[in-house]
């Protein structure tokens, strides 16, 4: 008898007791031919991970049809035995050209549900006239309210951001608590003083009065009081604020002493001043013209400030107490508070009402029509001392006159008045674009744009002054009013919309801007061929692709190739990591407010001209998803408008 070989000991690897023996055979039978009768779809289905993203769509071709009555709805089973001649009953049997009987009735097709999202419901719009949703401010309480406000820069220099920030901070607020809704009107209140908008400051202040303001409040009413030329008003209520500076934020507190010590000065107590002075460096008043000035007032000398130096309303007033005379001085670092103030000073020069008024039109702290009332005034005062009429003023007064220089704000004023004024279509539009022209070397195009609106509207389109079409559209985009720019469009529209020289891409920037237009992106082809002849320089075209894509446009394949040729710019405002998500987040939930102040954060100080590639299509993006189309759409003008191919002639 052979030796059998020892028994080896089992590995780690060897099949476990359990699984090998007789009993357990048919089981791992079946695990083996598992593998082999698996369907064939769901092996070729199991590694979805490797393949193109389109393969794991069906294609439109292959989707389940629903089927028509012109085929027969009664089928073989596939039961049947071959040749067995089975046809649908006579009664119920159709071919291609016969209907179902008459006693039969066609339920409703199915159709599968759909689903809406809260996102894609329109907002219900707010009933206090400001054309924003009813729940402005939902889900952000003061505490954040206030740390937005603290990271972006205000007044907003886009002109379609400013009008969308003064219609959300006059808006109603609708708080809960008694506590919250005092402490959301301190702050917009503040918001709106440094944007220089006294009077819609003054405006709430008075539909929202109370027989008891807290402190902080009480002294935004002084302050606006001061600003509204009121300064009794201001100082009667300094004594009672003055007890409650333990309870208002520092910053605030510091005002209120620096208000006190405006008023007490109002009386002639030196003395009082240096006390108020030391107060105020106590409660963290930083150096500056109001401090300076304080300690002029006490010592009797005359307060000496660096050119350029921050200049708020109140130092201002501490300052004409203090005797400085050099008002002209204080403008370049005036706030926008003290600008519009200086605008309405019944004791300022007209010159300095003229040159606040520019300043503050530059920082969008007044309006065009503000802006040509300081105009009117200016030129009508210039005309009474050089004892001309505002008429022969735009005939070569500003240049032959030697009580005006040419590029000064009063040559300005002159030239404005002479635009609005004319009456002759010839001079009309030779005066409007002088004017303009003069504008644009001061960097005051679009405010001066802006006040030629209502001219511009009032003249008829005329092939006479057909060569003014393009400066009409500028005036009437500047405006907002893109539906009567197509008419000038249309005198100067071409046969032939390619013709070189012509004016037909001005109608893609139109159609950007209009928010009311019937065919958004049928007017692209010029740019196709600007685009094609190379007009555009990078960065235009990559601003176009921007824009055009983040408002939903079909981009022309040509400008989408001519673009991708040039790395996308890497220049402009960027937001610091997480404002562009956290954006995109609050427009989906359609918190308003947020979205807002997130914008403003994400396009940087210098506006939709400024920004990033980036932060630009965001925002577009933002504003359109939170329903505020119209907003998103000028934003997109003002981002290509600076930029966008002139041929100004005549």
């Amino acid at each position: 008898m052979p030796e059998l070989p020892p028994l080896r000991k089992r590995s780690s690897t060897t099949v476990h007791s359990s699984l090998a023996g007789p009993k357990n055979l048919s089981v791992l039978t079946l695990i083996a031919l598992s593998a082999f009768v698996l369907p064939a779809q769901a092996q070729e289905g199991w590694p979805w991970q490797n393949e193109p993203r389109y393969d794991r769509q069906r294609a439109p071709a292959e989707r389940p049809t629903v089927p028509d009555y012109d085929t027969p709805y009664m089928k073989p089973t596939g039961t049947e035995p071959p040749n067995s001649g089975w046809q649908a009953p006579a009664e119920t049997q159709r071919g291609p050209s016969q209907r179902p009987p008459a006693s039969y009735q066609e339920g409703p097709a199915f159709r599968p549900p759909v689903t809406v999202e809260s996102s894609d419901l329109a907002p219900v719009m707010a009933g206090d006239g400001s054309g924003l949703p009813y729940e402005l401010w939902n889900k952000l309480d003061s505490a954040t309210f206030e740390k937005l406000l603290a990271d972006i820069e205000i007044p907003p220099r886009s002109n379609a951001l400013h009008g969308l920030w003064r219609r959300l901070m006059t808006a109603e607020i609708r708080a809960t608590g008694a506590g919250e809704r005092e402490r959301f009107e301190a702050i917009r209140l503040e918001a709106l003083y440094r944007s220089g908008l006294t009077a819609d400051m003054q405006r709430l202040m008075q539909s929202s009065a109370t027989s008891t303001p807290s402190p902080a409040i009480s002294v935004l009413l002084a302050r606006a009081a001061i600003a509204d030329g009121n300064d009794d008003e201001a100082c009667s209520q300094t004594q009672g604020f003055l007890r409650d500076l333990g309870r208002m934020p520092r910053m605030l507190a510091g005002e209120a002493v620096m208000i006190s010590g405006y008023c007490v000065t109002r009386s002639g107590n030196s003395s009082a001043a240096g006390v108020a002075a030391g107060f105020a460096r106590e409660q963290g008043v930083e150096e500056g013209a109001g401090l300076a000035a304080l300690d002029a007032i006490a010592h009797g000398g005359k307060p000496k400030l660096k050119s350029g130096h921050p200049v708020s309303l109140i130092d201002y007033k501490l300052l004409a107490k203090a005797g400085y005379t050099d008002i002209s001085g204080l403008l370049p670092g005036a706030s926008p508070a003290l600008l519009v103030a200086l605008t309405r000073d019944p004791q300022a020069s007209s010159d300095v009402h003229l040159s606040a008024g520019e300043a503050a039109a530059r920082l969008n702290a007044i309006t065009a029509e503000e802006l040509s009332a300081i105009y009117r005034r200016a030129a009508m005062s210039a005309a009474t001392t050089a004892q001309a009429t505002p008429q022969a003023a735009g005939g070569g007064f500003g240049s032959q006159n030697p009580h005006v220089a040419a590029g000064t704000p009063v040559y300005r004023a002159i030239l404005f008045l002479q635009a609005e004024t004319e009456q002759t279509p010839f001079r009309k539009v030779r005066a409007i674009r002088t004017y303009l022209d003069e504008a644009r070397r001061a960097n005051l195009y679009i405010p001066a744009l802006q006040t030629m609106g209502p001219a511009v509207q009032s003249m008829r389109p005329v092939p006479e002054i057909s060569w003014f079409s393009e400066t009409a559209i500028e005036v009437l985009l500047a405006s907002n009013e893109p539906q009567v720019a197509r008419s000038w469009l249309n005198l100067s529209d071409p046969a032939d919309p390619r013709a070189a020289g012509q004016l037909n891409h001005w109608r893609a920037l139109i159609d950007i801007s209009d928010v009311n237009g019937a065919r958004h992106g049928q007017s692209l082809a010029a740019l196709e061929h600007l685009a094609l002849r190379g007009v555009f320089v990078p960065d235009q075209l990559h601003r176009i692709a921007t824009v055009l894509d983040a408002l939903d446009y079909q981009i022309p394949i040509p400008l989408w190739e001519a673009a991708s040729r040039t790395p996308q710019p890497s220049t402009g405002h960027l937001p610091e990591t997480g404002v562009l998500s956290r954006l995109q987040n609050a427009a989906k939930a359609k918190e308003f407010g947020r979205t807002v102040l997130l914008t403003m954060n994400a396009l940087g100080p210098k506006g939709a001209e400024g920004a990033h590639m980036i932060a630009l299509g965001d925002a577009i993006r933002a504003l359109k998803s939170a329903g505020l189309e119209a907003e998103a759409r000028r934003l997109g003008f003002e981002a290509l408008f600076p930029a966008w191919p002139r041929q100004v002639s005549g």
